[in-house]
């Protein structure tokens, strides 16, 4: 955390962004904007979703979603848990080295 706080700093000074990696069931602010959860699993990244959702903490404009498995999974369930809140984006596909990452961006109804 301690490292991609100090590269967002130096690389987007002044932008307002924040950087939480507490269990979604512990956040006490509620997230607006864009919110970006990525670097866990498709099923973890839903299990976010809905204790964000059942905790009133998720009024973000724009949903940033990149698991690192799990991917069909994710996008199944985000279209028939969350159709009437999100309109999902087909996805896009980011080059890590050898790895090809998908990233779905949602956006708010």
């Amino acid at each position: 955390m301690a490292r991609l706080r100090e590269r967002l700093t130096r690389e987007a000074p002044g932008a307002p962004a924040f950087l939480h990696a507490v269990p979604a069931g512990d956040l006490e602010p509620v997230l607006t904007g864009t919110v970006i959860i990525a670097g866990v699993g498709g099923e973890k990244i839903l299990e976010i979703l809905r204790r964000l959702h059942e905790r009133r903490r998720l009024q973000a404009r724009r949903l940033v979603l990149s698991p690192h498995k799990d991917e069909e999974f994710l996008a199944e369930s985000l279209a028939c848990d969350f159709a009437s809140q999100w309109r999902l984006s087909p996805p896009r596909h980011v080059h890590e080295g050898p790895r090809v990452r998908p990233v779905w961006v949602a956006e708010a109804l």
